[in-house]
């Protein structure tokens, strides 16, 4: 999942800007849905998508009992986490046995990160203890006798997290697996990735964005547009080195890929003749705000090349893993989505009628 990237930056809705080869193969391998929602910002997206419920039946950034990770473990899964969580409370409290957490905003280069339970990459700095309660993840210390977070100064944040992601895949590749990959790319600041052409300008920048405080971060360092193409083709590279991996333990075939974002148009592009922009922006209630790219490859189970326009809400992902493994949600576990399983396989054309939207806020810093 990526982060504010727009339903009209991939070539599949109509891009002409942002060259993503991955991301087009990916969508020719698969079903490409035209009408994914999500929230119309962070962290609400998350809630919803963990918890299966709407918000009017879950506590915005406050993951409901009962999450995904821990539904899915109880039907033999074994659940990782790298990402950005945005959430309170950790992902070990809510089923994801291990993971690694970039804390403290959108620190991308000298980033801050929470490890737990890791037997591989970084498990070294594995957290000790567990933190606070409600504990926001922007919130953590790094430095001093009561840090809980750890800093890879000349590391770039996005690298970080697919390389735990990756080793998570090699080191479980025997076993069924979920993992939940929601990157901080492409949310601002828009800085140079280390694929960019270096000049002694952007040589000097990314040091400095490397030492700055966090709380200096996002009004500091000020991002820029020209380098919008270079992120969303880190994005595509990532992506790229996922499926290689997959393929290369010969898991693709069997294996269940979902690429979507958590809203947008955060990052959008140029489109083609003839190709309608959709209204609206981040944090509103049209569809520029929660309409989502949405592809979904799984060579055992969906036709190639296809397109889809059934509405998908972000509560549907929940019931539709369950269903795909062969489980059942919990009795005690109050859902609103609907499984899409039967659209995935070309059974129906799709079961919603109508989707929940609001207008999109962060929970307050109090938590209430």
């Amino acid at each position: 999942m990526a982060d504010d990237l727009g339903y009209h930056s991939l070539s599949a809705y109509g891009c002409d800007e942002f060259q993503t080869p991955n991301l087009d193969r990916l969508a020719r391998s698969g079903m490409v849905f035209t009408q994914c929602h999500a929230r119309a910002m962070c962290s609400p997206t998350r809630t919803v998508l963990l918890g299966g419920r709407t918000l009017d039946r879950a506590s915005m950034g406050q993951v409901p009992s009962q999450s995904m990770a821990e539904v899915l473990t109880a039907e033999g899964l074994y659940c990782g986490f790298s990402g950005k969580w945005m959430q309170r409370n950790m992902p070990w409290d809510h089923g994801f046995a291990e993971g690694l957490v970039q804390v403290n905003w959108y620190k991308y280069y000298g980033p801050h990160f929470v490890v737990f339970n890791s037997g591989g990459y970084l498990r070294e700095h594995n957290l000790p203890q567990p933190l606070p309660e409600k504990m926001l993840d922007r919130d953590l210390a790094v430095e001093g006798d009561q840090a809980q977070a750890f800093k890879l100064r000349e590391e770039y944040g996005p690298e970080v997290l697919k390389r735990f992601a990756i080793d998570f895949i090699d080191r479980h590749k025997d076993r069924r697996f979920f993992l939940y990959y929601p990157m901080k790319l492409p949310h601002a600041p828009v800085l140079p990735t280390p694929d960019s052409k270096l000049t002694p300008e952007i040589e000097r920048l990314i040091e400095t964005a490397r030492d700055i405080p966090v709380e200096d971060h996002g009004y500091s360092l000020k991002g820029d547009r020209r380098w919008r193409n270079d992120v969303v083709a880190y994005i595509d590279k990532m992506v790229g080195r996922l499926m290689a991996k997959l393929d290369e333990e010969g898991l693709v075939e069997e294996t269940l890929v979902v690429f979507t974002s958590d809203n947008g148009p955060g990052t959008d592009a140029a489109v083609r003749e003839g190709v309608e922009r959709l209204p609206g922006s981040k944090g509103g209630v049209l569809d520029g705000a929660t309409r989502v790219p949405c592809l979904v490859s799984w060579p055992a189970g969906v036709k190639a090349g296809t397109t889809c326009d059934a509405l998908v809400d972000f509560t549907d992902f929940l019931p539709t893993f369950v269903e795909l493994v062969g489980g059942e949600l919990p009795s005690d576990t109050a859902v609103n989505g609907v499984s899409f399983v039967k659209v995935l396989r070309g059974q129906e054309s799709g079961a919603r009628q109508w989707i929940y939207i609001h207008d999109g806020w962060h929970p307050n810093p109090a938590g209430q």
